[in-house]
């Protein structure tokens, strides 16, 4: 899924349009007769909502079994959401994920900085998530383009550490002070602050 020069549509039809207002989608929302289609594309593609445009030989996944949120500290309540998708489906996979995981990238101006950042990482060895892009298109709305974050979960765990996949996973939450760091905040820790250096 994540190969290179992937490049994606992911297209959701008959979609409940009060499901996609603010705070309703800051919980996994459903609704009955959607559906979930991800097709392979080519970066130069003109088009935005892609319906007579694809065919069956570019279809990658199709389900009606999955959820929609917004997710993101930063783009929450951004006029582009980050969006989750889950595949609610025990048995019905996209690649071995339960979770599509569509960043808006409304921080980056170059909408690089992920991608590079990933395939860096990756290059020199490190446990680095996996990345594409896919245009999001949710009944005949075009949300833009967004970058496509392999879910750092148990499978990724078990993908990079094998059996030693068990333990402690962390993350850092943008909050008042702005990005995370690994540092002290302002003034120093306060009681019940766990510090990692």
């Amino acid at each position: 899924f994540f190969g290179n020069d992937t490049f994606y549509f992911v297209r959701i039809k008959n979609w409940d349009p009060n499901r996609m207002l603010g705070a309703v989608l800051d919980e996994p929302q459903t609704t009955r007769g959607a559906e979930l289609f991800v097709y392979k594309s080519k970066f130069d593609s003109k088009f935005h909502c892609p319906d007579g445009e694809v065919t069956n030989a570019d279809l990658v996944y199709s389900t009606k079994a999955f959820s929609l949120r917004r997710s993101g500290n930063f783009t929450r309540n951004a006029p582009k959401s980050s969006l989750k998708i889950g595949l609610t489906d025990e048995d019905d996979r996209l690649f071995s994920m339960k979770t599509l995981n569509l960043k808006s990238m409304v921080n980056d101006v170059s909408q690089m900085r992920e991608a590079v950042a990933c395939k860096s990482l990756g290059a020199i060895g490190l446990p680095a998530t996996k990345h594409t892009y896919a245009k999001v298109c949710v009944n005949d709305r075009y949300y833009g383009l967004y970058s496509v974050i392999e879910q750092i979960d148990k499978p990724f765990l078990k993908d990079h550490f094998g059996k030693n996949n068990d333990g402690n996973l962390y993350k850092a939450e943008w909050l008042d002070m702005g990005p995370a760091t690994l540092g002290l905040p302002p003034g120093g820790a306060t009681k019940g602050e766990q510090l990692f250096t």
